[in-house]
Parts: structure tokens; C-alpha cells; sequence
């Protein structure tokens, strides 16, 4: 089983990752597209919790997986691939792009002033900001974290689709 995870795992941690290097070489700053196109990765990278399973199912358990097992593998793959975005984020980000967040904690400042949230409500943005910025350990929570709203339920899609009780489920 951690041959299928570390593999799937960091199969799916390389694709993010290299977007994000290309990204800081080539010069792409904060926009409204970066959050479609990161989903669209984070989404695309949750194949490989299918292809894990899959491969796990078919390759060491005889074709055969329960959900609980099925899910088991699909969120260890999901945590390698987490872990190896984060740390690769960690570093890109605290050596060579700390600036990187102020444009988007400053437009999200923008964005409540102009929605008219209170003097209180920006300030709280703007100092999440500020502890983004400075702290490594806030700054990884909510990296992994972010992931989450399209990992989570693709592993339980993967785990449902991918069960199997017996062989004879698994030949029909």
C-alpha cells in the first residue's frame, strides 16, 4: 500500500508544483483567473486518487476493495500530494515571492470597503494578511487547507465508484 500511495502521491504533488515554479519564472501575479486555474490543477490532480485506488484494488487486493480501504488510500495519496505542494510552497513563497499575497489581501480589503463591511471586518482581513505573511505555520494551514473543498469530495467519489466487495463484482 505506501508503494501505491508515495507513487500517486507524488505523481499528483509534481503537477501543482510545476505550474507554480513556471508560474514564479514566467511572471504571473495574483488575478481572478489564478483561482480557476489552480482549482482546474488541484482537480485535475485528483485523477490520481482514482488511478491509486484503482491501482491498489487491482494490483495488491485481488480486485477486490472496500470503501473504508478504498477511502483510506485516496486520502493518503491526497496528504502526500498536500504535504509536497505545501513545503514546495513554503519555500518558493518565504525566499523568493513574500510579496506575493499583498496584492491579493489588499484587493480583498478593497473588495469589503466597497461591499461597505465595517472598518473592523477589513482590518481582520488585513491582518490575516499580516500572519500570513510572517507566520510559516499559518501560512502552511491554510495551504493544505485549501485544497480540501475539491480533494475531500473526490476521494469519497473515487472510494464509491472504485469498491468492490467480490470477484465476482470485480469480472462483471
Amino acid at each position: 500500500m505506501k508503494k501505491v500511495i508515495l507513487t500517486f502521491g507524488v505523481l499528483s504533488g509534481i503537477i501543482p508544483i510545476t505550474v507554480m515554479v513556471l508560474g514564479m519564472l514566467f511572471g504571473s501575479g495574483h488575478a481572478t483567473g489564478s483561482m480557476v486555474l489552480g482549482y482546474s490543477i488541484m482537480l485535475l490532480c485528483t485523477l490520481f486518487i482514482f488511478f491509486g485506488i484503482k491501482s491498489y484494488r487491482d494490483n495488491y487486493n485481488d480486485g477486490i476493495i472496500s470503501f473504508g480501504k478504498a477511502f483510506q488510500v485516496g486520502i493518503l495519496i491526497t496528504l502526500v500530494s498536500a504535504l509536497m505542494y505545501t513545503l514546495a510552497w513554503e519555500v518558493i513563497y518565504f525566499n523568493f515571492m513574500n510579496d506575493m499575497m499583498d496584492g491579493y489581501f489588499a484587493a480583498e480589503a478593497e473588495s469589503l470597503k466597497i461591499a461597505g463591511a465595517s472598518q473592523e471586518k477589513i482590518q481582520e482581513t488585513i491582518d490575516m494578511g499580516i500572519k500570513y505573511k510572517t507566520n510559516p505555520l499559518y501560512n502552511s494551514m491554510f495551504t493544505i487547507l485549501e485544497s480540501t473543498p475539491v480533494t475531500i469530495p473526490m476521494t469519497l467519489i473515487a472510494s464509491l465508484v472504485m469498491k468492490r466487495k467480490t470477484k465476482k463484482e470485480a469480472t462483471a
